[in-house]
């Protein structure tokens, strides 16, 4: 189970990690696991975002929310990774 917060930001939204699934051995480095460290949640995790891509609205961030943890249980599951996902998605 994947659970998040949002942070209202100047201009844009942090999304707070609070709980995810094991990653059951699968490397969870950030740049794999697109995640980067967070004072303020229980694991010490939030959603990376490159600069200017940040969700600029609560909706916007609940979808992206979504998506990742989608992306990140198939990487789970399988081993591809949320970047090779996204690839195959285009």
């Amino acid at each position: 189970m994947f659970t998040f917060s949002y942070e209202q930001e100047v201009g844009y939204y942090d999304i707070i990690i609070h709980d995810h699934p094991s990653y059951n051995g699968r490397d969870e480095f950030p740049s794999i696991a697109h995640w980067l460290n967070c004072d303020i949640s229980p694991i010490g995790r939030k959603v990376c975002f490159m600069t200017s891509k940040e969700p600029k609205t609560l909706e916007k961030a609940k979808n992206i929310s979504m998506q990742y943890a989608e992306l990140t249980w198939t990487y789970i599951l399988t081993g591809v990774t949320i970047d090779e996902q996204l690839i195959r998605r285009n």
